[in-house]
């Protein structure tokens, strides 16, 4: 074993301090006395960063390894140790019998940390092994753990005792502040018990090492950067100047002073100086892209009178210029073809423009128009005919608003059928070959039906007569048919002398113009009677004036009289049609006149008769 002398001890550091200015490194390893060796040709010091790890130190030559550096860890009580893979410090080996716990990783510090599984104090004989690459040397560090607030004893390697709380002994060994000869670089600690208040030196303990590089002091330069982050397409101006006299210079093309354009992404540019007490100066510029802004619209190509819609895209705000709101509706009060522009803007707040033409039109105006009975009853199928003007409609759409159903239709003149009550709005909207759509409404009322009565279906004789009624409890017009042998065809009540049976029907219309309908039967008893009277007087006084054929249920006849020296003087087919006793125009002399009666009834059945006939005077 090493015998430590703090004198000699402090006389190295002494010599060591007056050799380093500018360059030392803090590299910590650890070894087992005779067991630890150097195996490159030239050492080269520093700078090293990052070497952290604890282990568990156990002397072979007195006693084994502990077995779990988990215990030893829980036993330290520090909570940062993350759990990582056996190492040593870079370009270093050890050889020899070695015998170690597992590796426990910590954050980045500066000194080495010894700490106690005892709770009793201990002596330590610590030293640094330094090499140039052929030879080592050491630089002694005397060192006595103090047991501090122990509240009871562990089991061997650390292991804890629930429901204790112990607080182990340590002592920080700072190495930052030795002066290491150039050339010469640290390849070891070298780590001993020496003595324990227990007696005979235990062969545990915990060695933490933490490795950081230490960046010498330098002069800061003066600098001056106009901005660390810009949009693609702007400038940004770098300055660096030397407080010691010396000259600056910047990477990737960079003038001191002058503006340029960076690329776009993030670029890292440093200035350094000629003198070499003068520290380097770096910024990161960032060159956000400008964003790729769109304009749209709904309608490119609008008519007069119509509206549109703008929409920015591709960035996060929208500015456009004539007085346009993104997103909202316009409405142009002029013909003619405007450039609209929009400004969008990003989250960085990179700018970027866009434009789009729209087209205003002085359309030819269409005027929409249609035609139909604004009464309507209900049932009734009505062609509603359009009559809309104009040289560029190219479709039609109607709304019938439940009036029917279905309750739109597309064709120019459409056939409804109304089967609802009520008052309904109809509207044709005509739409021209550029999309301007225009509109007319009309109002129309579906009425009820009226209710008719009639009465009386009855039985009479040839040549009787019956009565014909009809009623309604709304008023309108009544019409009779056929309307033969019936005393007023437009009365609600009337007489009817049918000379066959005869179904006779009664036409209503309300004063809405709605229609009913019904019939009354009327059965006529058929009496065959025909004959021709044996005198009349054709004197003007209104009585038996005229020479008739008299019968009922006739179908055809044929009626002639003859003069007496044989000479047709007058002769007719219909019934109603009779002799006035004139030849001519002449007024016939009283006398007696043969006559011929051809007939045949409403039953098919044939006669003929003759006779004679005086006129009297």
């Amino acid at each position: 074993m090493f015998l430590f002398n703090f004198e000699t001890l402090l006389f190295n550091i002494t010599i060591l301090a007056m050799k380093l200015r500018k360059h030392f490194i803090c590299l910590v390893a650890y070894a087992i006395l005779f067991n630890f060796s150097h195996n490159i040709s030239a050492q080269v010091v520093g700078p090293y960063t990052g070497i952290d790890y604890a282990t568990d130190y156990t002397n072979p030559i007195e006693g084994p390894a502990c077995g779990s550096i988990a215990g030893v860890n829980a036993a330290i009580g520090d909570a940062d140790f993350a759990n990582g893979a056996a190492d040593i410090p870079i370009g270093w080996h050890f050889s020899g019998t070695w015998s170690s716990g597992s590796t426990y990783f910590d954050g980045i510090g500066d000194e080495l940390l010894l700490v106690s599984l005892h709770t009793y104090d201990e002596s330590w004989n610590v030293a640094l092994r330094l090499s140039d690459g052929t030879t080592t040397s050491y630089r002694l560090y005397d060192l006595t753990l103090v047991t501090s607030n122990a509240l009871g004893s562990l089991a061997t390697c650390g292991g804890v005792v629930l429901g204790f709380n112990y607080e182990r002994p340590s002592q920080l060994v700072d190495f930052a502040d030795y002066i290491i000869p150039p050339g010469e670089g640290v390849i070891g600690v070298v780590f001993e018990p020496l003595s324990d208040g227990a007696g005979p030196p235990d062969p545990h303990g915990v060695l933490v090492l933490e490795g950081t590089r230490i960046i010498p002091p330098c002069a800061d330069l003066e600098t001056s950067v106009s901005a660390t982050e810009i949009c693609e397409g702007e400038s940004v101006v770098l300055s660096a100047s030397s407080t010691l006299g010396g000259t600056v210079s910047w990477d990737g093309g960079v003038v001191s002073g002058i503006a340029f354009e960076p690329p776009v992404g993030s670029t890292t540019y440093t200035a350094t100086s000629d003198v070499e007490e003068d520290c380097d100066f770096t910024v990161t510029i960032i060159v956000n892209e400008l964003p790729i802004v769109t304009a749209t619209t709904d309608n490119r190509e609008i008519c007069l009178g119509q509206s549109f819609t703008l929409t920015g895209g591709g960035a996060t705000t929208y500015e456009w210029d004539n007085s346009i709101e993104d997103g909202e509706v316009n409405t142009p009060i002029a013909a003619g073809s405007t450039i609209y522009t929009v400004i969008g803007t990003d989250d960085n707040g990179c700018e970027s423009m866009a434009s789009i033409t729209v087209n205003v039109l002085d359309c030819p105006k269409n005027v929409p128009g249609f035609i139909y009975d604004p009464i309507v009853c209900i049932g009734d199928c009505v062609e509603l005919q359009d009559t809309s003007t104009g040289p560029t409609i190219s479709t039609w759409e109607w709304e019938f608003n439940d009036a029917v159903d279905p309750t739109t239709s597309a064709e120019r003149s459409p056939l409804i059928c109304f089967d609802t009550l009520g008052v309904f709005d109809i509207t044709l909207t005509i739409t021209s070959t550029f999309g301007v759509e225009e509109t007319v409404t009309r109002s129309v009322t579906v009425y009820p039906l009226p209710a008719l009565n009639t009465e009386l279906d009855t039985i009479i004789d040839l040549g009787g007569t019956a009565d014909l009624i009809a009623t309604s409890m709304i008023d309108g017009e009544y019409t009779w048919s056929p309307e033969y042998n019936i005393t007023c065809s437009d009365c609600p009540i009337t007489t009817a002398k049918p000379s066959e049976s005869t179904t006779y029907k009664v036409d209503f219309i309300d004063v809405n113009g709605c229609p009913a309908s019904d019939t009354v039967l009327v059965l006529v008893n058929f009496i065959e009677g025909i004959g021709v009277p044996t005198a009349f007087s054709p004197n003007g006084d209104y009585e038996n004036d005229v020479l008739f054929v008299k019968g009922e249920g006739l179908a055809s006849m044929y009626f002639a009289i003859y003069n007496r020296y044989g000479e047709l003087i007058f002769e007719t087919s219909d019934q109603n049609i009779g002799w006035d006793g004139t030849y001519l125009n002449r007024p016939q002399n009283p006398g007696v006149f043969t006559w011929i009666l051809q007939y045949e009834f409403l039953t098919g059945k044939r006669g003929k008769q003759k006779g004679n006939t005086t006129l009297f005077r």
